[in-house]
């Protein structure tokens, strides 16, 4: 009996120190990518990712996690404006980008809240985007909140830059982020209020 809680306890001690990591580390891959987009773009950003008292076997999180760069990319490509934009709306020369985590009350899921303070998300601009693809014509756009709208964005080709390039506008890497989520059982939305914010929340089983 002895013998057996011995192997207990240190099993249980092996798993919480070399199974287990406290999720904010597991977004801390984001930090060197996300600020080299912003420096190619004559932008800056401070990234600030809290810690949390979350912790998780990463492994099923893995293919979840890596999708998150799509966010990361958009807010930098989408959200956060040039330098000197930023100078004649009366901001901080630097964007802000937060990463947070809170445990749900049942304990049985998490939520990662990302937010910046950027430019935000014209839902005039996705709808008029959506109303043009045929995929879309089956939606009442007229009838639609701009709730509703924000969250297009995780449809297939539904981007609001004019052109293509290696970082975003192809429409599909959100729909990515979207997929791996719900393959976890989560789910995602987002909200925004024009020239101030976008906020991203996400929830997770735990």
């Amino acid at each position: 009996s002895n013998l057996m809680q011995k192997i207990e306890s240190f099993y249980k001690d092996y798993h919480n120190n070399f199974v287990l990591k406290e999720v904010s580390t597991l977004f801390n891959q984001f930090v060197f990518p996300t600020e080299e987009i912003a420096r190619t773009q004559d932008k800056e950003i401070k990234i600030d990712i809290k810690k949390s008292d979350i912790y998780l076997d990463s492994g099923p999180y893995k293919n979840c996690i890596s999708s998150f760069i799509h966010i990361f990319r958009n807010i930098v490509d989408h959200g956060i404006e040039s330098i000197e934009e930023r100078k004649q709306k009366g901001k901080e020369e630097n964007g802000i980008l937060n990463v947070s985590f809170v445990l749900m009350e049942d304990k049985d899921k998490f939520k990662i809240i990302i937010e910046d303070d950027g430019q935000g998300i014209d839902h005039k601009k996705i709808i008029d985007i959506a109303s043009k693809n045929e995929k879309f014509r089956h939606l009442k756009f007229d009838e639609m909140s701009k709730q509703e709208a924000v969250n297009l964005i995780f449809e297939d080709s539904i981007s609001s830059k004019n052109n293509v390039d290696l970082i975003s506008g192809r429409g599909v890497g959100m729909k990515a982020l979207k997929k791996e989520i719900e393959k976890l059982g989560g789910s995602i939305k987002v909200s925004s209020e024009i020239g101030k914010s976008t906020t991203f929340e996400v929830i997770l089983p735990l």
